[in-house]
């Protein structure tokens, strides 16, 4: 079982980032986005995230990208 989290696209599906999670044993990932010639970060996907919003509403993840997952968090409380 790993301790650092993986990377991902924010264009991968869902699916993808689930088993990132699986194979590096950390419960979430890190969402990137290709600026020029680096990766930077946009947030994170976590294991509650793909229970939540994504399979409990029955969304498929195999379609569904972590970019939209990311899209869909509300802003936090003030």
């Amino acid at each position: 079982m790993g301790t650092d989290p993986g990377c991902i696209d924010c264009t991968a599906n869902v699916l993808s980032a689930a088993r990132l999670m699986r194979d590096t044993g950390v419960p979430y990932v890190v969402v990137t986005e290709r600026v020029e010639d680096r990766l930077a970060p946009l947030g994170v996907i976590s294991a509650d995230d793909v229970v939540t919003r994504v399979l409990a509403l029955e969304l498929d993840a195999r379609v569904l990208t972590v970019g939209d997952v990311l899209a869909t968090k509300a802003a936090p409380a003030a």
